[in-house]
C-alpha cells in the first residue's frame, strides 16, 4: 500500500491505535532515520466521511502551523491518497509522518521511569511550555484532547522531551 513519497512504513512494526488511526514504525527513505507513520482510513462508505475528511485535513493544517516547538511532535511530512476500492468506493488514506518518540507515552513513561517531584515538575513545566505555545498563536489553538495517550516522550540531546501530540480535536479561537 502506498504511504508517503520518500517513506517506507512497516505494517508488521505496529507501534499504537487511536480513534482515528493506526502508527507504524517507519523510515525516511534518502536518511535512514526512523519514524513513527500515522495512517487515517476513511472510507467513502462512512456516514461521517465529510466531517472525517475535514478533521484529518485541519489536523494536518494545525500540525504543519506549530512544528517548530520543541515540546510538540514534530510533523516532518504528509500525504493523502484517494484509492478505489473492488465495488468502485474510493477510500482516502491519510498518511503523518513524525519524529519517533522511542520513550511512549504518559503511562508507558511512568511505569519504566520513577517519577521524583523535581521529575513530574519538570514534565508539567514541559507540557505547559507547550500548550503556552499553541494559545500564543493568533487565534490561539486549544488541543481539547491532552491526555496520556497524547502526551509523548522522546530523547533529544540525551535528555528526555515532552512531545504533545494528535490534534486532531485541536480548535482555533
Amino acid at each position: 500500500m502506498e504511504s508517503i513519497e520518500g517513506f517506507t512504513h512497516d505494517e508488521s512494526a505496529f507501534i499504537g491505535q487511536g480513534g482515528f488511526g493506526s502508527v507504524f514504525r517507519g523510515t525516511e527513505d534518502a536518511t535512514g532515520r526512523t519514524v513513527a507513520m500515522k495512517r487515517v482510513v476513511i472510507p467513502q462508505t462512512s456516514p461521517n466521511f465529510d466531517k472525517a475528511l475535514d478533521s484529518a485535513r485541519k489536523e494536518i493544517a494545525i500540525a504543519e502551523k506549530i512544528r517548530t516547538h520543541t515540546n510538540i511532535l514534530n510533523v516532518i511530512k504528509t500525504s493523502e491518497i484517494k484509492m478505489e476500492n473492488p465495488i468502485g468506493k474510493p477510500t482516502v488514506f491519510i498518511w503523518i509522518a513524525t519524529a519517533l518518540c522511542t520513550l511512549g507515552d504518559l503511562r508507558q513513561y511512568a511505569y519504566n521511569y520513577v517519577l521524583t517531584l523535581p521529575v513530574v515538575v519538570h514534565i508539567m513545566k514541559q507540557m505547559a511550555s507547550g500548550l503556552a505555545f499553541l494559545h500564543s498563536h493568533t487565534p490561539p489553538i486549544f488541543h481539547m484532547d491532552v491526555k496520556p495517550a497524547n502526551t509523548l516522550f522522546a530523547v533529544e540531546n540525551d535528555k528526555h522531551i515532552l512531545k504533545l501530540s494528535d490534534f486532531g480535536l485541536s480548535r482555533e479561537y
